[in-house]
């Protein structure tokens, strides 16, 4: 009998020995209760480097972000052109755009965040000169699958008023068609974002 109590005994002080104690602060409690949501516009510049002579273009996206704590998603829809009128022959198209995000320091008035995910999309770059040219450069084009990355800081993600600042870079993945003359770099944009 006295062997079964020792037995016990050792086991509970065991456990007691490894058994850890968590205080929660307040700090603990705010931070994961940090909880929001909003649609954005973005505007920004980019360029593709499948281009001989990358040139900037104009960017465009609306999206919706939601974060909780640490971690969030941004869904958007996003097109990049030399011009936006119907038939520009370079462009960077992804529908939808789904990014996972981490925030760094979600409880700050800056807060930096990094994120990456999938993305369908469409690149192509001009014809450059006439086929006679020796240096004539053929019309190349991607669709598909591209896999996207984000770096950027949220500003003020407390107020009603939120923007964001961030750099982006699209890359090709897997290709439902693409042209002869493969696409092979990316597509990399900067871009200023506002809530609304």
């Amino acid at each position: 009998m006295w062997g079964k109590v020792i037995k016990i005994l050792l086991l509970l002080s065991c456990i007691n020995l490894f058994a850890k104690t968590y205080e929660i602060s307040e700090d603990d409690i705010k931070i994961k209760s940090i909880k929001h949501q909003f649609t954005y516009i973005r505007l920004g510049v980019g360029t593709s480097f499948n281009n001989t002579t990358p040139q900037a273009m104009p960017s465009l996206g609306l999206g919706k972000r939601y974060q909780y704590s640490h971690v969030g998603i941004d869904l958007s829809v996003n097109w990049m052109a030399k011009s936006f009128k119907t038939g520009s022959n370079e462009y960077y198209f992804s529908i939808p755009k789904i990014l996972l995000l981490f925030f760094i320091t979600p409880r700050s008035t800056a807060s930096i965040y990094f994120g990456f995910g999938p993305s369908y999309g469409w690149i192509t770059t001009p014809q450059k000169g006439s086929p006679l040219d020796a240096n004539f450069i053929e019309e190349k084009r991607f669709r598909g699958i591209l896999i996207e990355g984000t770096l950027g800081i949220e500003i003020a993600p407390k107020h009603s008023v939120k923007s964001f600042v961030g750099f982006d870079i699209s890359y090709p993945l897997a290709a439902a068609s693409e042209t002869e003359d493969k696409i092979k770099k990316p597509v990399v944009s900067g871009n200023f974002g506002i809530a609304f």
